[in-house]
């Protein structure tokens, strides 16, 4: 098994909507414009099992160029769900030969209390599953905090250190995009959260429409810069995921949304 590189790496984040095109073609545009590697992979999200039929085939196209493959999990209905999806998960593991990363979302439940009781009831299952089935080498679980949508209260970065105390195996997803959305002060100080930290999701907002391009923002962009050099310090053996979603991003085309998505690694100097 592969390790990744010791280094800050910068991913784009995949969904259904770049599935218009064949596995092939998309990874050939892709290529087009990252020729000076701007982005080291791809972080990818996938539901449906048309979706990860997608996937798999991407993936063993991906393994020839050395590209990172990681993974956000869907919300699921139940454990046994999450479980055969973390099956998937390795057989992706399998293709690439690299420890496949998976973002998790903490479970949403009637009040913060509850959501956390659940989550971390949820993690420790997973987590013991992994063990069991001896995933360890191929996957590893990281939760991500949340930002609130209308009245429903998700769980905080604060929310889930308590959930990391209690699981030493699971890493950290920092969503800095969740909490300038939630018009917090976002900014990143226990360090249970730095240590555990893997992972960063960037991204600005309009309003309440979240997972805009940094570039549309410069206030937020100069926000997140400061944050994650300050998580370097301590911390490089990360990756930074621009999550943007493809309809934000400026072209008249999908081949040159790809161009300038690819560009935004240039904008956020890392």
């Amino acid at each position: 098994m592969k390790e990744k590189r010791k280094k800050l790496n910068k991913l784009l984040s995949i969904n259904y909507k770049f599935f218009k095109q064949e596995p092939q073609k998309l990874i050939e545009i892709i290529n087009k414009y990252n020729k000076n590697r701007l982005i080291q992979g791809f972080e990818i999200a996938v539901s449906t099992q048309e979706e990860q039929k997608y996937l798999i085939e991407f993936a063993k196209i991906l393994n020839k160029y050395n590209y990172i493959l990681n993974l956000h999990a869907p919300t699921l209905e139940n454990i046994e769900q999450y479980k055969k999806y973390l099956d998937y998960a390795v057989e992706i593991s399998k293709i690439t030969t690299q420890k496949t990363n998976i973002v998790f979302h903490p479970i949403n439940a009637k009040n913060i209390l509850k959501s956390k009781e659940q989550t971390n009831k949820y993690v420790k299952e997973l987590l013991k599953y992994i063990e069991q089935k001896n995933y360890e080498k191929n996957i590893e679980l990281s939760i991500e905090n949340l930002n609130d949508i209308k009245e429903v209260k998700r769980l905080k970065k604060e929310d889930i250190t308590d959930i990391l105390n209690q699981n030493q195996k699971l890493k950290f997803t920092y969503d800095i995009g969740h909490e300038l959305v939630d018009k917090k002060e976002a900014k990143i100080e226990q360090n249970i959260l730095i240590e555990r930290i893997n992972n960063i999701h960037i991204h600005t907002h309009i309003e309440q429409q979240d997972h805009y391009p940094l570039t549309k923002n410069k206030k937020d962009k100069e926000i997140t810069t400061q944050i994650i050099e300050k998580i370097k310090r301590q911390n490089n053996n990360i990756s930074v995921v621009m999550e943007y979603a493809l309809d934000y991003i400026e072209g008249n085309t999908f081949e040159e949304k790809i161009k300038n998505y690819i560009n935004e690694a240039n904008y956020m100097n890392l």
